[in-house]
């Protein structure tokens, strides 16, 4: 199994934030890189900027990523990040490389540089090569094969290099602005296609080997420790010497040496790598892989895709990984989870006895088909319409009153109209009798009352009078209102028989003569009715101390013998063990008793 790292022209804004927010292992390289400040600035800050809401604004944020110095150690980040999730799986490698800027990655991958100092060493190399990018120089890419385009660099000599060979048909040549402009020119007229790549200086060429002779003095105050994998050289295509000086001077000239990676990639394939993932942000070293080993048995497998969510492919690539039998601890990627909840128990099922539901087991014997339908069929009801008859019977009224002009005679109503509104005329009667009993009750209510306030004035006058004169009081006989009259039986209302149709031959009317109508004579108003007070009859005489001594006998119970004006309410009256006290209190109604 092999590692690939991506080098320069793979980062893109946003990348590995998505496996950075839901894997733990993944974000703490992101963590640990922001110890780390340049120009103010982390390489958290320059891939994961503040969103923005316009192009313009986008584009300043992918310029600002893609300069070397901030490209190479995002890519390193990123990289990072990817392989510290490998090693959680457990998933190991026996072959690193890279491309270009890569083979920095696959050093630390193998334990060459510890990842405390593998951010500064990717941002030096950066800076160095934005450094050499004063020097004048271009890059352009052919699609051919390689062997025929040395053909064509042999009159060029060292002024135009081979920088990258990334695959069977691509070569990337290098040099200065006006070599690679006639190189151009000369390709085109043999038919071979170039394409100049948007690049400040020439890379990987004698032009910028001054930059690599910095990187070397860098390095010397790096540490480096044994590879604990074989860790593959661009420019030798072969493994990395495992002495650190060794290693120092490979890494610091390879800046200025050509990407030989199409022959790196067979060098491991015939080594024994048959899987290889590429580790980092995008899948461009994993498509060059399959172009160089073509039909040749390998797996080659992305753990990113620009513009695919970054779950989605690290959980595909671990997918293509296991069929292919990489050995993995898939439950390492649910450590920082919280353990699933064990089921809940449902309780059995209860089921309360009553009366309604005991000795009735469900479903019975017979089993549904002992159950009535639940939908019984539908029966036809029969439903009898009686017809009533109702007579109707006509009560005439005699009613004083003037003659009545002669009219018109008016067709008989039907008898069912009259049945019709003989049950409102019977509501209406009882309706009005009432009304009028409640109102004849009414009145006489306020007549006693009227009653009892002349009895009181009479007696007080009476009173005022004896004290006056010296005289005693005589009691006459009390003012009375007349009774009201009862109010006579309502009579029972009963419609007229309706009168059987009678058919008439209609008779040809004579011509009618002229009629004269003359003016209603004034109808004669009635005079008011003149009240007549009832006239009172004079009260027989009546022997009031007789009736006195009645009344007290009869609310005492002792005989009229016994008694005498001389006694007392309270004390003589109560003194009779069998009547009691409550003898006197009964004397207290004897007025009531007095007749009016």
């Amino acid at each position: 199994m092999a590692f690939v790292f991506p080098g320069q022209g793979s980062q893109y804004v946003g990348m590995g934030g998505d496996v950075a927010m839901s894997v733990d292992v993944a974000r703490s390289a992101w963590d640990d890189a922001a110890n780390a400040r340049f120009d103010g600035s982390t390489v958290g800050d320059v891939v994961f900027p503040v969103p923005v809401f316009s192009d313009d604004e986008r584009a300043a944020q992918t310029k600002r990523l893609t300069a070397t110095e901030w490209a190479q150690a995002s890519i390193g980040v990123a990289s990072l990040a990817l392989l510290r999730v490998l090693r959680s799986l457990g998933v190991k490698a026996q072959d690193v490389g890279g491309h270009s800027f890569g083979e920095v990655t696959a050093l630390c991958a193998a334990g060459v540089i510890d990842e405390a100092s593998f951010v500064a060493v990717a941002r030096r190399r950066g800076e160095l090569m934005r450094d050499a990018s004063a020097t004048p120089g271009a890059m352009t890419a052919v699609g051919r094969p390689i062997d025929e385009v040395r053909a064509a660099l042999a009159e060029f000599g060292d002024s135009v290099v081979v920088a990258n060979h990334n695959h069977p048909k691509q070569v990337v040549l290098s040099g200065a602005t006006e070599a690679i402009e006639r190189v151009e020119a000369l390709l085109s007229t043999k038919g071979m296609a170039a394409k100049r790549l948007p690049v400040s200086t020439a890379f990987h060429s004698a032009l910028v080997a001054p930059s690599g002779a910095k990187f070397g003095d860098f390095l010397a105050g790096v540490p480096f420790g044994a590879p604990g994998a074989v860790v593959w050289s661009n420019a030798e295509a072969a493994p990395y010497p495992t002495d650190a000086a060794g290693m120092r001077e490979r890494l610091a000239g390879q800046i200025a040496r050509p990407v030989r990676f199409v022959e790196q990639v067979e060098a491991m394939w015939a080594r024994g790598a048959r899987t290889f993932i590429e580790v980092g942000p995008g899948a461009v070293l994993t498509d060059l892989v399959d172009r160089i080993l073509g039909s040749r048995p390998h797996v080659s497998v992305p753990l990113d895709r620009k513009g695919k969510h970054g779950v989605t492919s690290l959980q595909e690539a671990l997918g293509r990984l296991a069929v292919a039998g990489v050995p993995m601890n898939l439950a390492a990627l649910w450590a920082d989870y919280a353990p699933t909840p064990a089921p809940k128990k449902k309780p059995a099922m209860t089921l309360s006895l009553n009366g309604s539901n005991y000795g009735k087991p469900y479903p019975p014997k017979g089993g549904a088909a002992a159950l009535p339908k639940p939908n019984p069929p539908r029966v036809k009801e029969v439903v009898e319409v009686v017809k009533e008859v109702v007579k109707e019977v006509v009560v005439v009224r005699e009613v004083p009153s003037a003659a009545p002009s002669a009219a018109a005679p008016v067709a008989a109503a039907p008898a069912a109209s009259a049945g019709e509104n003989l049950a409102w005329v019977q509501a209406y009667q009882e309706s009005q009798r009432q009304t009028s009993e409640a109102h004849a009750a009414y009145l006489k209510t306020m007549a006693d009352s009227h009653e009892s306030f002349l009895r009181t004035v009479e007696t007080s006058f009476s009173g005022l009078s004896s004290m006056l004169t010296g005289q005693p009081m005589s009691i006459g006989q009390p003012m009375s209102i007349g009774q009201l009259p009862a109010a006579a039986a309502p009579v029972a209302y009963v419609a007229p028989a309706a009168p059987a149709p009678v058919y008439v031959a209609p008779v040809a009317a004579p011509a009618p003569a002229p009629v004269v109508v003359a003016a209603p004579a004034p109808a004669p108003v009635a005079a008011p009715a003149v009240v007549v007070a009832p006239v009172v009859k004079a009260a027989p005489a009546v022997d009031l101390q007789a009736l006195m001594l009645t009344i007290v006998a009869e609310k005492t119970g002792y005989p009229s013998e016994m008694l005498a004006f001389t006694m007392e309410l309270e004390a003589d009256l109560a003194s009779t063990p069998s009547s009691g006290s409550r003898s006197s209190r009964r004397c207290g109604s004897a007025p009531r008793g007095c007749p009016r």
